[in-house]
């Protein structure tokens, strides 16, 4: 048997994918699409459903994983579930708490609606479902891009473009699944935000784990981490630079990056600073 990424698989079209999969609202997509492609709507046996493969072992944040168990537990309304059919069993496509909240509480069936699609289109099924609902995780997100993009060759570009997202901000989905798996579980039980994630990601996993217990033990904001990294990275002490530059110049400096801002209270200040600055070797009179 090939291993994934040695599999020659050749992706659908991109105007085809954006087309059937991108800026729609996901469950109208399927019931238009494969509701006369023996789709069925009832309920399955949660001993015959399982996890999505790629996805499985990934932690689902506590809060929510709660509210969906405390709605099922009481016997509350929730979304049906959305399985593909695998063989004679069936494969959780979305959400995946509501499988897992159900196994608990011990549910013999679940409401579901079954399809059948093949691994590509499911793939991007969770893709738009995970962008739009706002409770779901970027880490799962991670995973199904990363799918595409490495078995069925779907470059940054074209995800960027059927997602919606720009070209930096699929780079740094796809990078998520490279981080320790500490810092993933982090993330996901929103200990670290992807604000911090991608202000550490430049740096060896060493000091990716060394950093974001600084982050959490000093609840470090991200900007706070940004400068912790940048000054680490460039051997700066952006603190004494910027008081250097305060004093110099009698204002606020703030030094963020490459970007240095100067600021004044008052235009008598302002006037003196910036004569400083277009003349730093003049002596200026009081």
């Amino acid at each position: 048997m090939k291993d994934d990424n040695e599999e020659e698989i050749l992706p659908k079209s991109l105007s085809y994918l954006i087309d059937r999969f991108s800026n729609s609202d996901v469950i109208e997509n399927i019931e238009k699409e494969y509701e006369s492609n023996n789709s069925f709507h009832g309920y399955i046996k949660v001993d015959e459903i399982d996890d999505s493969p790629f996805l499985k072992g990934i932690r689902i944040n506590k809060k929510v994983y709660d509210r969906a168990h405390n709605t099922l537990y009481s016997g509350g309304v929730y979304d049906p579930l959305v399985i593909a059919r695998n063989g004679d069993r069936y494969e959780v496509v979305y959400p995946r708490v509501i499988y897992y909240a159900a196994k608990d509480c011990n549910y013999d069936s679940v409401e579901s609606f079954v399809i059948d699609v093949d691994e590509e289109e499911k793939l991007f099924l969770q893709a738009v479902y995970l962008k739009n609902n706002r409770e779901s995780s970027i880490v799962e997100l991670s995973y199904v891009l990363n799918r595409l993009y490495k078995k069925y060759h779907i470059s940054q570009e074209e995800i960027s473009e059927v997602m919606g997202f720009s070209r930096s901000q699929i780079t740094n989905i796809l990078r998520l699944q490279r981080l320790p798996h500490s810092v993933i579980n982090d993330l996901i039980d929103e200990k670290i935000s992807v604000g911090h994630v991608r202000a550490l990601m430049t740096l060896k996993d060493e000091e990716i784990l060394h950093y974001v217990d600084e982050i959490k033990a000093n609840h470090l904001s991200v900007r706070q981490t940004e400068r912790l990294i940048y000054s680490l990275k460039h051997n700066l002490d952006l603190d004494n630079l910027e008081a250097r530059l305060s004093k110099q110049y009698e204002c606020k400096a703030s030094v963020s990056g490459k970007k240095v801002t100067l600021s004044w209270d008052d235009d008598y200040s302002f006037n003196q600073g910036t004569k400083k600055l277009l003349r730093p070797n003049s002596k200026q009179k009081s």
